[in-house]
């Protein structure tokens, strides 16, 4: 992870609303207020389904009283891929070779392939519950 990700990002909002997804996942609308230059930098830099922890309460949060989990795949033999690396290494193969070597586009079409393929199994999901 590079350091600037690492970083907390810590604003004011409002919980505007909420909801129940089909594959019982919630979904949670914040308003936030205005954004500092480098809250927004963060923001971007995130980008879209960027997996992360949520602290929320209605009285401001000390950094200090923060327990910040680590999060990380334990493979059962340690010089395995997870499964969901083995898929990013090819979805880039795939896309160097289609690209003739030119990557730096690689990131935005590999985000958008993974929810175009989550958004397929989510119809699926709704199909089945009709």
């Amino acid at each position: 992870m590079k350091k600037e990700q690492s970083r907390i990002l810590s604003i004011g909002g409002i919980l505007s609303d909420k909801g129940v997804m089909s594959d019982n996942g919630r979904r949670l609308w914040f308003t936030a207020n205005e954004l500092t230059d480098e809250q927004a930098l963060l923001v971007s830099m995130w980008g879209k389904n960027t997996w992360g922890f949520f602290y929320f309460s209605p009285h401001q949060i000390d950094k200090k009283d923060l327990v910040i989990p680590e999060f990380k795949f334990e493979p059962e033999f340690p010089e395995e891929k997870s499964p969901s690396k083995r898929l990013y290494d090819r979805m880039f193969r795939f896309y160097e070779a289609k690209m003739k070597g030119d990557t730096k586009d690689f990131r935005k079409w590999y985000e958008a392939q993974i929810e175009r393929i989550g958004d397929s199994y989510l119809e699926k999901l709704n199909e089945l519950q009709v």
